[in-house]
């Protein structure tokens, strides 16, 4: 899910926490610079341009309607798709639409397959 704080991008939820879709920011633009162990360096990069276009361009909820949520929800898809292709099974990946998205209450999230 992207976030428009710093850059969040990467939250990590464990099975037992009540919250159905977001846990802890683990990853971040503030964490470009950083050695990644989560994901290879290339797809960390690119989580982080999607961030950055997320950051720089919805400021706030009143000027997220001219957004273009498809694109950008799609690409989002598309990087959580990668990131469960290169763990497999061992972790359950969700792509979870930003709270700015209008759409978001029809479809909050998809569990990536």
């Amino acid at each position: 899910m992207a976030d428009n704080g710093v850059g969040e991008f990467l939250w990590l939820k464990d099975n037992d926490a009540p919250i159905p879709v977001c846990g802890v920011n683990v990853y971040s633009l503030m964490d470009e610079k950083d050695p990644n162990p989560i994901m290879s360096g290339e797809l960390f990069s690119e989580f982080c341009k999607w961030a950055e276009d997320f950051k720089n361009n919805v400021p706030v909820i009143e000027e997220a309607v001219s957004f273009d949520w498809e694109a950008f929800n799609q690409r989002g898809i598309e990087l959580a798709k990668t990131l469960k292709s290169e763990w497999g099974d061992e972790i359950t990946v969700r792509y979870v639409r930003p709270s700015q998205d209008p759409d978001r209450k029809k479809l909050e999230y998809i569990e990536v397959k």
